[in-house]
């Protein structure tokens, strides 16, 4: 819930490190990258999906050594009631380091949608090699809550309104689902970087 945000500045502050932890966590890539793509996205939407597993791989085979991508979360809870929870579950897996291996597990296993998903939650961890009961811990406590709710706003900031959404370089993409289209736009971000 938005209302249930930072309302300080002190737990703005607070958010901030907390995105910048999670981005360090939920990135993949070169590490000194030039070209930065920002993912938002929701773990219940079929169009997250769809790019999660046609149009990502594709752009992965083809993904120039400089470019790194972020993973940000921003589940749209008013449409998608399990968005929340798998956002959570997915930043318990990444506390354990193993975030992509979990969000594949999430957009590839879609049995949590149909059936209890903190059962469905628990599978995935053991399936993809987390300590299961401190998973479990880390869920029931919500420990992911901050920074699902730190990926909220940094989508508001950005006047982020569905997903998924894509950044490159803060060039938001037209089209998420044409991959030659985010290569096109990775060498334009990749000029207009260059250019004084």
């Amino acid at each position: 819930d938005v209302d249930d945000l930072a309302e300080t500045d002190e737990d703005a502050e607070k958010d901030a490190a907390t995105a910048k932890a999670a981005r360090a966590k939920k990135s993949k890539g070169a590490k000194k990258a030039k070209v930065v793509i920002q993912e938002f996205s929701d773990f219940q939407c079929p169009f997250c999906q769809k790019f999660e597993t046609e149009t990502l791989p594709t752009l992965l085979a083809k993904l120039p050594d400089d470019v790194s991508i972020e993973f940000h979360q921003f589940p749209l809870e008013q449409i998608h009631p399990l968005a929340r929870p798998s956002a959570e579950a997915s930043e318990c897996a990444g506390q354990q380091g193993k975030f992509w291996a979990y969000k594949d597990a999430l957009f590839t296993d879609r049995s949590w949608l149909a059936s209890n998903p903190q059962e469905v939650f628990t599978r995935l961890a053991g399936k993809v090699g987390l300590d299961v009961p401190a998973f479990q811990k880390c869920v029931d406590t919500r420990a992911g809550k901050a920074a699902v709710d730190a990926g909220l706003l940094e989508a508001m900031k950005l006047g982020v309104n569905g997903t998924p959404t894509v950044f490159v370089n803060g060039f938001r993409a037209g089209n998420a689902y044409d991959a030659n289209g985010l290569l096109n736009l990775i060498n334009f971000a990749r000029v207009a970087r260059a250019v004084p």
